[in-house]
């Protein structure tokens, strides 16, 4: 066994991985008072995803639904609330 060769991989790459932690951590790419704080956002995106939910359950009890259906309605409501309110508040 040859000892003292072995190349460290992630030695080589603390240096670029600072520099792109650095990018991200400026404060000038977005304009913060535009910005959304995330508990209201996160409260917005719970809310829209429970009516949505709500909404499919309820014509889900009104007509009779097979629910290979109703379950596919369900997750593409749930996912286009939770889009629609994430794309809004960006």
């Amino acid at each position: 066994m040859i000892h003292g060769y072995e190349k460290n991989i992630d030695q080589s790459s603390y240096y670029h991985h600072f520099r792109v932690l650095f990018l991200f951590l400026r404060f000038d790419m977005d304009i913060t008072s535009l910005m959304l704080p995330s508990g209201r956002k996160i409260i917005l995106l719970i809310f829209w995803m429970g009516v949505a939910g709500a909404t499919v359950i309820v014509i889900d009890s009104m007509f009779q639904i097979p629910d290979e259906l109703s379950g596919v309605m369900y997750f593409l409501s749930i996912g286009i609330a939770a889009s629609s309110v994430l794309n809004k508040y960006r």
